[in-house]
């Protein structure tokens, strides 16, 4: 990878004001809002203060370049979700990607490791979420799966859920058979308020996933 670099822990309930905006800015710089498109992008939004156990509380793993913008970012965060096996709290990782000229360092895989750390301290028994780049996660561990995922919570609980192609585990053998229910949309953490999204920007809507990381 080169020179070390320092993956550094934000608190996504309490982000410092100029911190939400270089957030804002790397996000929606890999996920262009459609309208309008050449507005500025607000700050991302706090969440909702974590009401759970502290080793299961969100988290947004950056990387700083020289000047503080955020080169590299990844989300985690508690949710809730029903199994064969019943309920579980379960990892969530969201919003990785890593700023154009970045790419190619390895600074998406040092975030997301951070991240996956979470479960290999036992801090949640296994991480769940969605990607368009599955090479790159089963690089680290993770494993693509078929379960169906619905949400109960939804009008139509039989309509499809996750808007990227591929949902991933971790680790590789975490899952049982049989659905997945989410008890609400991808991107609902355990302790948010129900409808409201993790971040939001004055250009675009709620858009989640996991995509251009290297």
């Amino acid at each position: 990878m080169g020179e070390s670099v320092v993956v550094e822990t934000l608190d996504p309930c309490r982000m410092a004001p100029e911190d939400a905006l270089r957030c804002a800015r790397l996000l929606t710089s890999v996920w262009p809002p459609k309208e309008p498109p050449d507005a500025p992008p607000a700050p991302v939004q706090n969440m909702p203060s974590h009401a759970g156990p502290s080793a299961q509380a969100p988290a947004r793993y950056v990387i700083r370049l020289p000047d503080g913008e955020i080169g590299a970012h990844a989300l985690v965060f508690a949710r809730e979700i029903v199994t064969a096996r019943g309920r579980e709290t379960v990892l969530a990782l969201a919003a990785v990607c890593v700023k154009e000229d970045c790419r190619g360092l390895g600074w998406g895989r040092e975030v997301v490791r951070k991240a996956l750390a979470r479960v290999d301290a036992g801090d949640f028994a296994w991480a769940l979420f969605q990607t368009s780049k599955p090479v790159f996660y089963e690089k680290l561990g993770c494993r693509a799966i078929d379960n169906p995922i619905i949400n109960s919570a939804a009008s139509d609980s039989s309509a499809p859920v996750p808007w990227d192609p591929v949902v991933m585990v971790y680790p590789a053998a975490a899952l049982p058979e049989g659905a997945i229910d989410l008890l609400g949309p991808f991107w609902q953490a355990a302790q948010s308020a129900p409808g409201r999204p993790l971040f939001r920007f004055a250009t675009t809507s709620s858009a989640i996933r996991n995509g251009t990381a290297s």
